[in-house]
């Protein structure tokens, strides 16, 4: 499947798939659409950080 490293990277951070395209100010569909297909490494990691990111936010939120 295209792309499982950021699927792993959600399902292991407890990341819904909304809240990256919330991240990403796209609509859900266009990033499911996007990973259907292999991204370029670069847009790859600008994912990943993306999704550490919100789980960062989601844990100081959590702590508050």
């Amino acid at each position: 499947m295209a792309n499982q490293i950021i699927r792993d990277a959600l399902h292991e951070e407890d990341i819904r798939y909304w809240e990256l395209a919330d991240a990403l100010k796209i609509h859900p569909g266009t990033l499911s659409a996007r990973l259907r297909h292999d991204l370029p490494e670069t847009e790859v990691q600008h994912l990943l950080n993306l999704i550490r990111n919100i789980r960062k936010e989601k844990e100081s939120e959590e702590i508050e």
